[in-house]
């Protein structure tokens, strides 16, 4: 498992926007030892598998339907939207900021072969579940044969 993270490809554009990211909420909440926590808005997301399907399920409370969108594009699921902070007509005076609000992003790496153009998507009780078809390879035996050029 440890040499699997170490061989996998680094996404310089996805370090780059997450620092960004980062560095943009610590300033926003008063910085790393105010009383305001800093943090990256990433839904949390469970990857899983039945005999027919591959799921991937996102944990999106707080956020309208709306706000999601789903690309599927080879082997890679990007499920981005924004959750935005709830206004009201009367000033606040936080104390602790934990929720976190603002745009977000998630890449997935599908880690079975699926038919994108099967992709289902519902949306309850503050989960996201998007479910594809796994394609079946036919791994049965092959003869080949040469021939002459």
């Amino acid at each position: 498992m440890e040499d699997e993270r170490r061989t996998r490809p680094v996404n310089l554009e996805e370090v780059h926007r997450k620092m960004e990211q980062f560095l943009s909420h610590i300033s926003r909440s008063g910085g790393a030892g105010s009383r305001f926590s800093a943090c990256l808005w990433e839904p949390p997301i469970d990857v899983y598998e039945t005999d027919d399907d591959l799921v991937v399920l996102c944990e999106l409370p707080g956020i309208d339907r709306d706000r999601v969108e789903l690309i599927a594009e080879g082997q890679t699921l990007t499920i981005r939207g924004e959750r935005r902070r709830a206004t009201t007509g009367s000033e606040r005076r936080y104390h602790r900021i934990e929720v976190c609000f603002g745009g977000f992003e998630r890449m997935i790496d599908l880690p079975a072969d699926v038919d994108a153009a099967s992709a289902r998507a519902a949306y309850r009780d503050g989960f996201l579940h998007v479910a594809f078809r796994k394609v079946r390879a036919d791994r049965s035996p092959r003869t080949i044969i040469v021939t002459e050029e």
